[in-house]
């Protein structure tokens, strides 16, 4: 870190960096790391909607929506209107997009595991639990 970087401006370019490397991983396989994210949480949750979705995963709406679009072309996501409110629709994986999310789920195991070899689990671990103070104490 040269002494005239700010620490937000050292820390987006850290992060930046290591998104860009899991994106690199995931990419040659044909996944978007936005698309993961989304995959993963879908997967996680068993559907929601999509503003929740894209607060999930903190993307804007616009962006959200080219994303699930084409999950929903490829066959990958569908959408249902919401029983509670019909103005609201919720995206639900397929089952060929659960199936795309168990095989690249191994691939972010097996990239996460290789951090963790290299880095050590203990450092791994410290760093997530330090971002994470990090975060509740700038909010």
């Amino acid at each position: 870190m040269k002494q005239d970087d700010s620490i937000n401006d050292y820390l987006a370019h850290l992060l930046a960096q290591a998104n860009r490397r899991l994106g690199r991983a995931l990419n040659a396989q044909g996944v978007p790391l936005d698309q993961w994210r989304i995959l993963r949480v879908l997967h996680e949750t068993g559907g929601m909607t999509m503003r929740a979705l894209a607060d999930a995963v903190t993307l804007n709406r616009p962006t959200m929506t080219k994303i699930v679009d084409k999950l929903v072309m490829e066959g990958l996501a569908y959408r249902v209107p919401d029983p509670q409110d019909r103005r609201k629709v919720r995206i639900f994986l397929s089952d060929q997009g659960k199936a795309l999310y168990r095989e690249q789920h191994a691939r972010v195991t097996s990239h996460q595991a290789g951090v963790e070899n290299s880095y050590g689990q203990d450092e791994t671990q410290q760093l997530k639990h330090l971002l994470e103070d990090l975060l509740k104490r700038i909010n």
